[in-house]
């Protein structure tokens, strides 16, 4: 239901307290009903609950379009197959969060407001994302820099389809492009060079961007890697090593000062929403 393989969605419950030793429900999950043991199922011992979908959506893993294998009303009734079935939308995401933050207090995870509808949306691979997050409005600098540029990139299949994206924080102005056969480090890589290139390289700037990969190639690895003619400390050729060279070029070309933020990703952070929406989109284009 999730589109990705067993071991992601694993990590995405261990996040909530849901996945106990040996990989079973843990205490918590039994406690407030979202999951069940059982000995009948062939694929797991566990049945999880629908709600666990939208709790799933609060630490970045969304439903994929494909319907259940097995209908959701067999294991849980026609009501909560009903609501399983829903889009996960941007309200169920924030009502997530509620959740997890009232399940790891011990208390029931909460109901939702009367008359409260989730709106329609698409989402997991192949589709737009609704976020749960404020809006993205551009508006005054809040960290003390000339300029502030979010970027992110994303992918399907790695290698697959690919889009990146550059967001200005402040101006509201963005950028975006993608690749029809390509990985996520190439995408993350266009992204913040990109940015460098729309950036006035004579004013202040703040990159912002949840790749950690990209952040450490820019300012910690790309340098040695050149020092040592392109290859890494396993005397293998660096990957990428072109785009590598020209993101290296575009940062230490600059001449005023220059920052790269690591954002957490998903986690409501306007720009980077934005940035991750608009290269879902082109993603998906591709």
């Amino acid at each position: 239901m999730c589109g990705t393989d067993p071991q992601t969605v694993v990590r995405h419950l261990d996040q909530l307290g849901l996945i106990g030793v040996g990989a079973e429900a843990s205490e918590m999950a039994l406690r407030h009903d979202l999951a069940i043991e059982s000995n009948d199922y062939s694929t797991s011992g566990i049945l999880w609950h629908p709600d666990v979908i939208t709790l799933l959506a609060a630490t970045g893993l969304e439903k994929a379009p494909a319907e259940p294998r097995i209908p959701s009303e067999m294991l849980f009734g026609e009501d909560e197959a009903d609501s399983a079935a829903e889009p996960v939308s941007a309200i169920d995401r924030a009502r997530a969060r509620a959740q997890v933050r009232g399940i790891a207090e011990g208390s029931a995870p909460a109901e939702p407001a009367p008359g409260q509808t989730p709106d329609a949306g698409k989402h997991g691979n192949g589709a737009d994302r609704d976020h749960a997050s404020t809006p993205y409005v551009p508006g005054a600098d809040k960290y003390g820099f000339d300029q502030v540029i979010a970027t992110d990139g994303a992918c399907s299949g790695n290698p697959g389809p690919g889009g990146w994206a550059w967001v200005d924080e402040i101006m509201g102005e963005s950028g975006s492009g993608g690749a029809k056969r390509t990985t996520n480090n190439i995408m993350e890589l266009t992204a913040m060079l990109e940015a460098l290139r729309h950036a006035d390289p004579k004013r202040t700037l703040l990159l912002r961007a949840d790749s950690q990969y990209v952040i450490n190639v820019v300012t910690k690895w790309a340098p040695g890697w050149r020092r040592k003619g392109w290859k890494k400390a396993d005397g293998k050729p660096v990957a990428n090593q072109e785009l590598v060279a020209k993101l290296l070029e575009a940062y230490e070309a600059r001449e005023a000062k220059t920052r790269i933020d690591w954002v957490r990703g998903h986690d409501g952070d306007a720009g980077n929403e934005e940035a991750d929406r608009l290269a879902v989109k082109e993603r998906d284009r591709q």
